[in-house]
């Protein structure tokens, strides 16, 4: 009795990535917060494709929700994402692919939008062996993760604050091809978000700068 969403993985897993994705959404499904997506269940159909079946998101684009908008609903919008974000940090799971597209708004029963961390397709359990394997999309990437550095959950701050530097400055400094993006987050020279945006104000500036330091 509630609409519902199913998503089925495009290739088959072998041994050790079902292993991994088992551990994962069971994790996943464990943590309840406000601001991330609700899995309901999960397994592997045959030919192992895994499939999870989660809350239905569908409160349109971040994006488009903030065209036009107040810095408020930013704030507001960011506080939730930050919330969603410690709270599976506290359960010990590692996101590595924060970007807009993975930040969903859901509607309330009351008609308010609500953001909802998505797509845990790339997360990893911080308890566990870390793989090295450069996970996340590039333009988001922490410079820790290019380097084959050790990281931890610092590396989502990084790609939540490349998030929310877009967002509010309406500039992706990492963005290009995947060479461009990986000489920005190693040596590139972030932009002033306040001449970007002049009317921005300083305690979210301030926060930005901070998240986007290289030296996690």
């Amino acid at each position: 009795e509630r609409p519902s969403a199913l998503k089925v993985g495009l290739q088959p897993l072998d041994a050790e990535d079902l292993i991994r994705f088992r551990h994962e959404v069971r994790l996943l499904s464990e943590v309840r917060h406000p601001s991330v997506v609700q899995v309901f269940d999960y397994g592997v159909l045959p030919g192992d494709f895994p499939f999870l079946t989660m809350e239905m998101v569908a409160g349109g684009d971040l994006r488009g929700a903030l065209a036009g908008a107040t810095w408020d609903r930013l704030l507001d919008f960011a506080i939730q994402a930050s919330a969603g974000l410690a709270h599976i940090h506290r359960h010990g799971i590692l996101h590595l692919d924060l970007k807009p597209e993975n930040l969903g708004l859901a509607v309330s029963p009351a008609g308010e939008l609500r953001v909802k961390i998505l797509d845990f397709g790339l997360s990893q359990s911080a308890r566990g062996p870390l793989d090295r394997k450069i996970r996340g999309t590039l333009p988001y990437v922490a410079p820790e993760m290019l380097l084959q550095d050790s990281y931890d959950q610092r590396a989502d701050l990084y790609s939540l604050g490349m998030t929310l530097f877009e967002l509010a400055t309406g500039v992706l400094p990492s963005a290009g091809d995947d060479l461009a993006a990986i000489r920005f987050h190693l040596e590139g020279e972030l932009p002033d978000p306040f001449t970007l945006r002049p009317d921005l104000p300083p305690r979210l500036g301030e926060v930005l700068l901070r998240l986007l330091r290289r030296d996690p």
